[in-house]
């Protein structure tokens, strides 16, 4: 019986620690974010170059894995979005995103650029008007400054949702910028789900129910463990 009440702790004490969690930093496209704002011009840190402009956009399911938001390089020709990030000597920094290209598919990549020097490139989605992540990677010498980059070359428009960049190697948090599904706009430094809102004794003196009290106070447990929405 010992035995059996360690197996089911041990259980429980992993049950937390996959849960378990840290982000240095979440922003999601949405929030106070209008429908049609400019991206370039508001507080969210985006600069635009080319035609047109870098703007959000509000359309119910059309983002990413059905999101309701997501930004776009909406006016035919040559444009691009860019994020500055600081990076660190040493580090892979990964540069994700789902992107959805509109007659300009082999026109738009992911860049990370260091200097005016363009240090690393994604790939081209495989089709017209679905999206897919594409990803770049860079691990830098020095401590620099860089640009992450969506760039289109040419063609009519290009969507982008989910950005992330992540650092990969980093020994403690890996997010370092990222926008999720949700138009909701966070800072979060550390996520961590409920802990056990109260101390269950497993023991029961009585052999011909301890079986079924057992099952019952370890349902209960984990449904404050992990609730359902």
């Amino acid at each position: 019986m010992k035995k059996f009440y360690t197996t089911i702790l041990i259980a429980l004490i992993g049950f937390l620690s996959i849960k378990a969690q840290k982000s240095l930093i979440t922003q999601n496209f949405g929030g106070a974010f209008a429908h049609n704002e400019s991206m370039s011009t508001n507080s969210s840190g985006w600069t635009h170059t080319g035609t047109g402009d870098f703007v959000h956009k509000i359309v119910s399911g059309a983002g990413a894995m059905g999101s309701n938001c997501f930004a776009q390089l909406g006016t035919p020709g040559a444009a691009s979005a860019s994020h500055d990030i600081q990076l660190h000597a040493g580090n892979t920094y990964e540069f994700k995103a789902y992107v959805k290209t509109v007659n300009s598919r082999i026109y738009v990549t992911l860049r990370i650029n260091s200097g005016g020097v363009d240090v690393a490139t994604s790939g081209n989605t495989s089709a017209n008007g679905a999206w897919e992540e594409l990803s770049c990677s860079y691990t830098p010498t020095a401590d620099e400054m860089a640009s992450f980059q969506f760039v289109k070359s040419q063609g009519q428009l290009a969507n982008i949702d989910k950005i992330k960049v992540i650092c990969t190697n980093c020994t403690d948090q890996n997010y370092v910028f990222g926008k999720r599904k949700n138009c909701n706009i966070q800072h979060i430094v550390d996520i961590t789900i409920p802990m056990i809102t109260k101390r269950t004794d497993y023991r029961t003196k009585s052999p011909k129910n301890y079986k079924a009290r057992l099952k019952n106070s370890i349902s209960k447990d984990l449904k404050i463990l992990n609730p359902k929405r």
